[in-house]
């Protein structure tokens, strides 16, 4: 028999890691699920109850990418096996049509309710919808770690100045909830009093973050405290619920009074004005960056040398304008 490998506090690494994996795949689920219901109780559609029960046969999935796309599908009815994968199939294939990379996911993966294939499914969907188009990427879609250092670096701007704040991650820089308060404080500064949150456990720090966010602003409220509060941090689901939190707060500036003289007064650093003239053209930049990362090598062939100079020719051009 072979013999378990421990680590030095004597405990089976192998279990630690299942049970931390374990623990990701609730967190997900449950983070999943609300973001879905979302959509869907916003369009009168009935709320999924178990996502891996309710996704086997395909119907609430095509009534997803109905409300995401704003195409009209039309599900197989039948209780048969044949007509849940043609669902799933007609779900997968629309996916891919829209250049969305689904790794080895299949009908089956998903008619047999699979968790972790199922999680992977969802969690394409939401990158594109959630994520990808909330932070406005170039059309062909922006690689997870520059859509993941653009919203890193938002972070980062708007947390800048706040006392117990370093944002460095999307896992242990929320994890007292400090972060998540300074966020919305900065764009909402009246609604409440950043200082007297410092020195308040964590779990209090971050049902106050989510529960200001959610009654107040009308942030979508995927996390809860205990999802946070926790030896292993779901960097998903975090960044899921950063980005409702920059679709409501950078889009939506002036509804919050963010440039009103009250909100300057109480700002907690005296450069908020200009970390916030600085977020549009850090975005630009990051985009253009990404944008030249994806540019090919120089061809061999003369012609395809001549397409790639006229390529990049426009890039500049676009610079120049914008």
């Amino acid at each position: 028999m072979a013999e378990s490998c421990l680590d030095d506090t004597g405990l089976d690494v192998t279990l630690k890691f299942k049970t931390r994996q374990f623990e990701h795949e609730d967190i997900q689920k449950k983070t999943y699920t609300k973001w879905i219901n979302a959509q869907l109780t916003a369009h009168g559609q009935p709320p999924v109850a178990d996502l891996f029960e309710d996704l086997r046969d395909g119907t609430t999935l095509l009534t997803l990418l109905e409300i995401l796309t704003g195409t009209q599908l039309n599900p197989e009815i039948g209780r048969m096996r044949v007509h849940h994968l043609n669902n799933v199939n007609q779900a997968i294939q629309l996916l891919n049509h829209l250049n969305i990379k689904l790794v080895n996911i299949s009908s089956d993966h998903i008619v047999d309710g699979n968790p972790k294939m199922t999680l992977g499914l969802v969690w394409s969907i939401i990158q594109r919808w959630q994520m990808e188009d909330v932070l406005k990427s170039s059309e062909d879609g922006m690689a997870q770690t520059s859509m993941e250092k653009t919203l890193l670096e938002w972070c980062r701007q708007c947390t800048q100045g706040y006392q117990n704040v370093d944002v460095t991650n999307f896992t242990s820089s929320w994890h007292d909830g400090l972060a998540f308060n300074a966020l919305i404080h900065h764009f909402a500064p009246e609604l409440f009093d950043y200082n007297q949150l410092i020195g308040s456990d964590s779990y209090t720090n971050l049902q106050h973050a989510f529960t200001v966010a959610h009654d107040r602003l009308g942030i979508v409220r995927l996390l809860d405290p205990e999802d946070v509060n926790a030896t292993s941090l779901d960097k998903k689901s975090i960044m899921m619920y950063i980005t409702c939190c920059y679709k409501v707060l950078s889009q939506n500036k002036k509804n919050l009074s963010l440039n009103s003289q009250d909100a300057h007064e109480t700002s907690p650093s005296d450069a908020a004005g200009f970390q916030n003239a600085l977020e549009p053209i850090l975005m630009w930049l990051l985009d253009a960056q990404d944008t030249l990362s994806r540019q090919k090598p120089i061809a061999d062939e003369v012609q395809a040398v001549k397409e790639q100079f006229q390529e990049h020719e426009e890039f500049m051009v676009r610079l120049t304008v914008q």
